[in-house]
């Protein structure tokens, strides 16, 4: 950070773009649970962004390694602001709908933003750098959670909502003038491998690949562990209320929750990992991860709880920044954007369908109990993983 100043430009973009997600998000699943009087717009939002994420993903999968990363960064903000502008216009409950389009096109963006800068890191950093670089870039995500959450839960309740709106079109803004002056990201950094490939046989590639080195299709079928127990987070609202009876302040409280957890996990995990104890380490976070949502709703005190959802997230930050980490050190140059793009697709993909089915699960067997039964799926989930994961064991970067 202190070294490489392209590097630490690119570090505060990510802040600034990740921190302004949250000032949309958390305020937003406020005002749809007033409008429309329940939690069903609130996770349609959340899906809506996770679920366009892994669609876009498909598509970014054949971009990203063939243009100018540094454009496709800004145009990627630039979008970003735009559509953050639409949610100044969700004030009735005519105008729900509008949070689905002000949400899933940020997602859009968000979905060639992340692999393309992901990426970055490899080219911007020297290779002994890169385990130290990915656990910074990992717990940028986290630091804006905590932040992001925290700030936007304050700002909703002195200013109100619409304020939120205004902070994070501008942190957009600010985030696409601090990647314009990346020169060093100028240019494609593969033109003749992808220049005639479609998306559809992009990821054909990626999967062909990933079925020649199993290790990738390992690394891949990580993220889906924790991915699938995320859709909880679209019943933190009905949870905070109807167990917690905290309201929407429990909400940011919960959220900032999550980031300490997810700030935690990749430093935790980056002090521990070596190469023969990586598929451990993935184990056994996945494992965290499941056993906090497991607790989570049993406990009555909420400060416990809070607990519960930081040491989940420690498991699942630390599980996404290991997995990371083991696709971008084997992965070649020319290949580790469309690599990364479909690993996002997988687990945004994975995080959308909970998101719907959590909130199914919900309405049939209560808020709590979905929590429980979602958390016991991970672990099944993990169970399968570590019988297919075995070429892990014999991982080296």
């Amino acid at each position: 950070m202190r070294g490489n100043a392209a590097f630490r430009r690119l570090y505060l973009a990510q802040l600034l773009s990740q921190g302004g997600d949250w000032f949309l998000i958390v305020p937003l699943l406020g005002i749809l649970l007033e409008l429309s009087g329940g939690p069903f717009w609130g996770a349609l939002a959340l899906a809506s962004d996770t679920i366009l994420i892994a669609v876009c993903s498909l598509l970014a999968s054949g971009i990203v390694d063939r243009v100018d990363r540094r454009k496709m960064l800004v145009t990627c903000d630039l979008a970003s602001a735009a559509c953050v502008a639409l949610a100044f216009l969700v004030r009735t409950p005519q105008t729900v709908f509008i949070a689905l389009l002000a949400v899933g096109g940020v997602a859009a963006a968000k979905a060639f933003f992340a692999p393309v800068a992901t990426a970055a890191v490899a080219t911007l950093v020297p290779r002994d750098a890169l385990l130290s670089a990915t656990v910074i870039s990992g717990a940028t995500w986290a630091v804006m959670l905590v932040v992001g959450s925290s700030l936007s839960a304050l700002v909703t309740a002195l200013v109100g909502p619409y304020w939120c709106f205004g902070i994070d079109l501008l942190s957009f803004l600010c985030s696409a003038t601090l990647v314009a002056s990346l020169r060093e990201l100028a240019g494609p950094p593969d033109t003749q491998q992808t220049a005639r490939e479609s998306p559809l046989r992009q990821l054909r590639t990626t999967l062909r690949s990933a079925g020649q080195d199993r290790r990738i299709s390992a690394l891949i079928a990580a993220k889906p562990a924790t991915a699938l127990g995320n859709g909880i987070l679209a019943i933190f609202p009905a949870l905070a209320t109807s167990v917690f009876a905290i309201g929407p302040a429990g909400v940011g409280i919960l959220f900032a929750a999550r980031g300490i957890g997810a700030l935690l996990g990749p430093l935790i995990a980056g002090r521990l990992l070596r190469p023969a104890l990586l598929r451990v380490i993935l184990a056994i976070a996945m494992i965290l991860f499941a056993s906090g949502y497991a607790l989570f709703p049993l406990a009555v005190w909420f400060p416990l709880a809070v607990c519960c959802v930081v040491f989940a997230h420690i498991g699942g930050a630390a599980a996404a920044s290991v997995s990371t980490y083991g696709l971008q050190s084997i992965t070649q140059a020319s290949d580790r954007g469309r690599v990364l793009s479909t690993d996002l697709m997988v687990q945004t993909a994975a995080i959308g369908l909970s998101q719907l089915g959590v909130v199914t699960l919900a309405s049939l067997v209560g808020n709590s109990n979905a929590c429980v039964v979602t958390a016991c799926g991970v672990l099944l989930y993990v169970a399968f993983w570590w019988r297919a994961s075995r070429p892990l064991k014999r991982f080296s970067p």
